[in-house]
């Protein structure tokens, strides 16, 4: 629904059934795919709100929530918010055990971009051009999102 900017119909089978999923996961994933569905419609103050109500059962869940708040926070210029939380993600990477080497370099180029992207100056076109070019060549989590905020630079 997302993908489609489905944003009214998505809500709406966010809703209808919540109640449908196992108790104990009920609210984390209503809220995860709620902050997700508010974060596709630039309504940033509640993914904030949403994400922060998140207990994370699950890693995949975590790693995702995370890096949709680190996009959040780029998106509000929250420089310090971000910069803190992108140190925080580093070091949950390196210390957690349930995540393969793989998944950790995309979450990891995730990260070193969008540092690099925070870093570059809208007029340093031949900067943005090699990060778009280094984009096409490595993993990326998020990389349709970390390519368009790339070219917004451009």
């Amino acid at each position: 629904g997302l993908k489609l900017e489905a944003f009214e119909w998505t809500s709406q089978f966010l809703y209808q059934y919540k109640n449908r999923l196992p108790k104990h996961e009920q609210e984390n994933a209503f809220s995860y795919n709620l902050a997700r569905t508010y974060f596709a419609q630039k309504n940033y103050s509640e993914v904030i709100s949403l994400l922060q109500q998140v207990e994370y059962s699950d890693i995949f869940y975590q790693l995702d929530a995370k890096a949709t708040l680190i996009k959040t926070y780029y998106e509000l210029d929250e420089v310090d918010a971000l910069d803190s939380l992108m140190e925080s993600y580093k070091i949950l990477l390196l210390r957690t055990k349930k995540v393969s080497s793989s998944y950790k370099i995309l979450y990891n180029n995730f990260i070193s971009f969008i540092k690099k992207m925070v870093r570059t100056k809208v007029s340093d076109k031949q900067r943005i051009e090699k990060l778009l070019h280094d984009l096409s060549q490595k993993p990326c989590a998020d990389k349709a999102w970390v390519k368009e905020k790339l070219l917004e630079l451009q």
